[in-house]
């Protein structure tokens, strides 16, 4: 038993001291808030609001990893619109690329540092407008489903 005590309890310069601080200091301290929010990337559901001549349209994207690559659907609830593929996906450098062909649409939007909002552009048929992007929490897109929403 004294050998495995010796062994725990390195001298101040070795490795497993200079670990055993560290995880000592995130255990104390916490992990920044931001954290979590960084590390998750481009994956999940957001959601933005185009100001149209008619109103308000929102758009939800899903975004998810299929075998490696990037895959995405587009939902547009006030039409009654879900699961529509989007053709091409790219996400570098924070900035987000989506194009729906057929329909002729293109989002492209810059991701802001602490990855809970998307700053862009809608584009269709030559008509440009801004649209922000929302994370939306994973709570909120179990619950949005694909479901239609009723209006009173």
């Amino acid at each position: 038993m004294r050998y495995r005590y010796r062994h725990l309890h390195a001298s101040a310069t070795s490795p497993l001291k200079t670990a055993q601080k560290i995880i000592l200091l995130v255990l104390c301290c916490g992990m920044p808030a931001w954290l979590p929010l960084a590390a998750q990337g481009i994956e999940g559901s957001w959601k933005g609001t185009l100001k149209v001549s008619t109103g308000a349209l929102p758009l939800v994207f899903h975004i998810g990893d299929s075998a490696g690559h990037l895959v995405a659907t587009m939902d547009s609830p006030n039409q009654l619109t879900y699961g529509v593929q989007v053709t091409t996906v790219t996400f570098q450098h924070a900035k987000l690329q989506l194009e729906l062909s057929p329909e002729m649409i293109r989002y492209s939007g810059q991701m802001n540092e602490t990855s809970d909002t998307i700053t862009g552009t809608f584009t269709q048929a030559g008509g440009s407008m801004p649209l922000d992007l929302a994370r939306m929490a994973l709570a909120a897109t179990a619950a949005a489903g694909h479901t239609q929403e009723t209006h009173d």
